[in-house]
Order: structure tokens, then sequence, then C-alpha cells
């Protein structure tokens, strides 16, 4: 399967360079509004933040790690919808909108948290003139990627989400190596994978297949390790 070499480039510099913690995150004009963010905390991995139906008291801000946005349905079936990545809110929606959370969110890596009060946070939300474009800045962005996620479920193929997939955990996750060379545990189940990416369980063993075949992915006792990241597919569209 053929990549634009400056979509390749441009997907490993985004590994060595983009360090997205609270610091830049977002970085508008001189905006600064982690001092509103009032206690910080260390959770571990498989921490449940808020249940499903359950109301909003505080709101996070994922300052490392990652977690993972879970439905379950009437029927008992666990569907990811979806996973947050440092400088992402979790519970905002529902603080806004004074209704229960739609699902639930649960720690996938131990992760550094922000928090505050849903009282509080509601307050800068009306008041606070910074702190408001900040959070209408994060929704948009939020928007931007949902819909390019619907659009490369029409146009991409599935081993280009599922490369897109691989890229942006390692970007979260920033294990040790280098662009040639990134050794790495997935932090979800097989079957959240093969949901995010939009496949079976099967065809998801069938691309890691190929994928080792060509010489890209490595398994090893639970390990994935990818030869050079400058050949994973990223979608530069959105």
């Amino acid at each position: 399967m053929g990549m634009d070499r400056t979509h390749a480039k441009k997907a490993a510099s985004s590994y060595a360079h983009d360090e997205r913690d609270l610091d830049m995150f977002p970085d508008l004009d001189g905006c600064d509004c982690s001092p509103r963010w009032e206690w910080s905390k260390e959770v571990a991995a498989g921490v449940e933040l808020f249940k499903q139906g359950s109301y909003s008291r505080e709101v996070y801000l994922v300052e490392h790690g990652l977690a993972k946005l879970i439905r379950v349905t009437e029927e008992g079936q666990e569907i990811i919808v979806g996973i947050r990545s440092p400088g992402w809110m979790l519970g905002a929606n529902s603080a806004i909108l004074g209704k229960p959370y739609p699902m639930a969110a649960v720690t996938l890596t131990q992760c550094r948290l922000r928090y505050i009060d849903a009282e509080r946070f509601i307050r800068l939300a009306r008041c606070d003139l910074e702190f408001s474009w900040y959070l209408h800045v994060l929704h948009t962005q939020e928007l931007h990627d949902r819909l390019a996620h619907v659009v490369g479920l029409r146009c991409l193929t599935a081993r280009q989400r599922f490369e897109q997939l691989l890229l942006q955990l390692i970007s979260s996750i920033k294990p040790e190596g280098s662009r040639e060379e990134v050794r790495f545990k997935l932090p979800m189940k097989h079957w959240e994978v093969a949901q995010l990416v939009g496949i079976t369980p099967e065809h998801l063993c069938r691309l890691q297949r190929q994928m080792e075949q060509e010489g890209l992915l490595q398994r090893e006792s639970g390990w994935l390790i990818i030869s050079g990241l400058d050949r994973l597919y990223r979608y530069e569209e959105f």
C-alpha cells in the first residue's frame, strides 16, 4: 500500500515533537488556563472516573496518560466510544448540560489528571472569558476530530485506520525508542482496538499478520514493535 512521503515525514515528526502536555494545550494567543484546575492526582490504570447515567460532580483534564469512554447497552454489550489523550476534558458536556453521563470513563493507563468541581467549572465557563474561549476551542476540536473519524470510516481502508490509531497511541504513550523502532504495549483489549478501527477482531488479526509479513510490525510477549514510524499512514486532510 503506497503512502505520500510528505505524510510519512509528518507522521514521524508528530511523534518526535508532539509533547502535548498541559502547559501547551491549547496555546491560544497566550491563553493559559491551567491555574483554574485546582487539584491534580495520579490515577492507576483501570479506574472508573465516572459511571454511565450518573451526574457530573467533577470535570477532569487529562494531563498524562490515556482514558477510554465506554457505553453499555441494554443487552449488556460494552462498546468503546473513544479514547482521550493528554489535553482532553472528561465530563464537561454533562456538567454544562446538567444531564447524566451518556457513557462511563475509565483510565487505560496510569494517568495524571487535573480536576475541578463541576459548579466552579460552570461559573468559569459563564464568567471567565479566557476560560470560556479555551473551552470553546476544545469542544470545536472534539467535533472536528469526530467528523474526521466519520469521514475516515468512509474514505480510508481498515489498514489505514489501524495505522492512524497506532500513531495516536504512540504519540500519547510516548514509549521508549526512536522513529526507527518503537516498542510498546497496547493499553486496550484486542476487541476494543477492532471496535475503534471499525472492523471485526478477526480482520484485525489479518491486518497485523500482513504488517508482520512486511516487516512493519512485530508481536512479542504482549509487546508491539513498530519498525519505522515514517511508514505508518497519517490522514492529513483534516
